[in-house]
């Protein structure tokens, strides 16, 4: 074979080998991205059925859950602070600082899905800090009704007939409703907050919503 010809079929073998490693090196990074995804995605569905889970206990009952998912009207208070304990027994002995504002269609319902969204919480975050309540909100359907406390230094609430829980990842959304329903009051105007992101926005129309960010922290994951 002339000099010449053996050049052309070196440089072509080589080329094509070239070739060939790209596109298996392409290939490995797909299947390890497509993994990842996979992964992520059952991690999602199982995070998912939990958390539906871990709202339905924080809510207490079924029939707490319905109350504050379909209420007829909810009410809302500015609480005076607490400066020691006991606490009262019932949410209506709190004293009162200002209210009730009944708030409107749009407001009720963007808290109830607030409360009832499982990437509202920081489920099971430890804090040390003293509970001060400074928000109520009361939830009626019919004659039902289902009392929730909120605290913005803690940043953590408690169901009356459920449990307490961190609202960290809401505070913003739920910030925003209580200076919506009390746009004058001092107190309320303090409630210094972030604008609401378009994935906190999306949340508030999906109950079951999950930001990549939080499942991310969850799923101990990280994108390749």
């Amino acid at each position: 074979m002339m000099p010449q010809m053996r050049s052309i079929r070196h440089h072509w073998v080589f080329g094509v080998s070239a070739m060939l490693a790209i596109a298996n090196s392409a290939f490995a990074a797909d299947a390890k991205a497509d993994d990842w995804r996979k992964r992520r995605d059952e991690r999602a569905a199982q995070l998912a059925k939990a958390s539906a889970k871990w709202v339905a206990k924080l809510v207490g009952t079924e029939s707490n859950h319905a109350v504050i998912g379909e209420p007829t009207q909810v009410r809302a208070w500015l609480l005076r602070p607490q400066e020691s304990g006991p606490f009262p027994a019932r949410a209506e002995d709190y004293p009162i600082l200002e209210g009730p504002v009944v708030l409107s269609p749009q407001l009720a319902t963007n808290a109830s899905r607030i409360l009832l969204a499982t990437d509202s919480y920081a489920w099971a975050k430890k804090k040390m800090c003293l509970i001060n309540y400074g928000v109520r909100l009361e939830f009626v359907r019919g004659v039902d009704s289902m009392n929730v406390l909120l605290c913005f230094d803690c940043e953590e609430l408690r169901f009356f007939g459920g449990g307490s829980e961190n609202f960290d990842p809401a505070r913003p959304a739920l910030a925003t409703l209580v200076m919506t329903a009390f746009p004058t009051h001092p107190r309320a105007k303090n409630l210094k907050t972030d604008p609401l992101t378009a994935s906190q926005i999306a949340g508030l129309n999906n109950p079951d919503f999950v930001s990549d960010k939080k499942l991310r922290w969850y799923l101990e994951l990280e994108q390749p």
